[in-house]
């Protein structure tokens, strides 16, 4: 398998992934394709497309986010919309209904930064308040209750917050001072407390300073600090912590040095595996975040590939990833699930080999 160029999309800002595909291009428009049933394409049917089509009625769109089924968007007048599953209140316009068309998430002005989960909604607004909606489980809406909510609520305990990310149980908060803070479920330690009890109301996670980008997997965290480190934390069955065993750990860990390297950031983490990337934004030097499947559908080879090969395959499994308007690749680190020992099939389709999985400069 190797990554096939999506030739009918040019000027890509930005990309997200669900269950299903998104593109921000340069001009504001938002691009999908993919699964539909619940209307995640937002072209006003459910049936499933093969070829990005456009959004409708969106345009000036500055950011997007996106969950399994469902997405968000960020317009330049800090509104935010929506589109997809409704169920769990998740599209934040107080209804607990499907949409197949944008709607907009109310009472929401001067959004700066959004991030979508598993299924939940978070906004940031200039002044560093922190919005959310949706599902409310085992306190993920960092509210003190465990509703869900269809219409946005703020979390009135954290300000001066920079970025968030969301899991599929929990959710990250990164304060300008560059602390991190965390709710809802803990069972295997993804908050970071030192502790595995649910949290309702955010927790400062232990130990971590000087955070410049964060990012959730399915019940674990990852953390990257200006000194170049990137720590790990919560349920590491399957070795996605990178820790070279499979316990989970309720405190943040070590997992990699990225030297000198520390002002150009960029985590990923999702369900087994993790791959950290390293990114420059070149216009204010932090890093986004978001999640990964690489592993499953990567084969890693042995030589080093071009920009241009990284950045299509990067485009094609990363989501969220890389808005290729704003990031330059410095370099790409691949690091093996030390449960498998790098020698056993990843999901039935490839078999890596310790020589394939290498850091590659680009």
């Amino acid at each position: 398998m190797s990554p096939i160029k999506v030739s009918s999309l040019t000027d890509v800002k930005a990309v997200a992934r669900g269950i299903h595909s998104v593109v921000l291009k340069k001009d504001g428009t938002v691009w999908c394709w993919g699964y539909n049933k619940d209307g995640e394409l937002g072209r006003g049917n459910n049936k499933d497309s093969y070829i990005p089509e456009q959004v409708s009625g969106l345009t000036d769109v500055i950011a997007i986010s996106a969950e399994s089924y469902a997405t968000l968007a960020l317009k330049s007048d800090g509104t935010v919309w929506s589109w997809g599953r409704g169920k769990e209140g998740q599209l934040g316009n107080g209804k607990n209904k499907t949409s197949n068309v944008p709607v907009q998430v109310l009472g929401l002005t001067d959004v700066v930064a959004i991030a979508g989960g598993s299924p939940n909604g978070i906004a940031i607004k200039k002044d560093g308040t922190v919005w959310i909606w949706g599902w409310g489980a085992d306190g993920r809406l960092g509210d003190g209750k465990t509703k869900n909510v269809n219409t946005p609520i703020q979390i009135t305990s954290l300000t001066d917050i920079v970025a968030a990310a969301s899991g599929n149980t929990h959710s990250l908060f990164l304060k300008k001072d560059g602390t991190v803070w965390a709710c809802g479920n803990n069972a295997k330690g993804q908050l970071g407390d030192g502790t595995t009890e649910n949290r309702g109301i955010p927790v400062q996670v232990k130990g971590l300073t000087g955070i410049i980008a964060i990012s959730c997997g399915y019940d674990h965290s990852m953390a990257l600090k200006n000194d170049g480190t990137l720590w790990g934390f919560g349920n590491n069955q399957w070795g996605q912590i990178g820790i070279g065993d499979t316990k989970f750990s309720e405190t943040p860990v070590k997992i990699l040095d990225l030297g000198n390297k520390k002002n150009d950031s960029n985590t990923a983490s999702e369900k087994s595996f993790c791959v950290p990337i390293v990114l420059k934004n070149t216009s204010t030097g932090i890093g986004s975040v978001s999640t990964s499947y690489l592993c499953y559908y990567f084969d890693v080879p042995t030589t080093t590939m071009s920009k241009e090969e990284i950045k299509e395959a990067a485009i094609k499994y990363l989501g969220t990833m890389i808005p290729m308007a704003d990031y330059t690749i410095q370099e790409v680190f691949f690091f093996e699930n030390n449960c498998n020992e790098c020698k056993s099939k990843i999901n039935a389709k490839y078999t890596l080999s310790s020589s394939q999985v290498n850091r590659l400069k680009l």
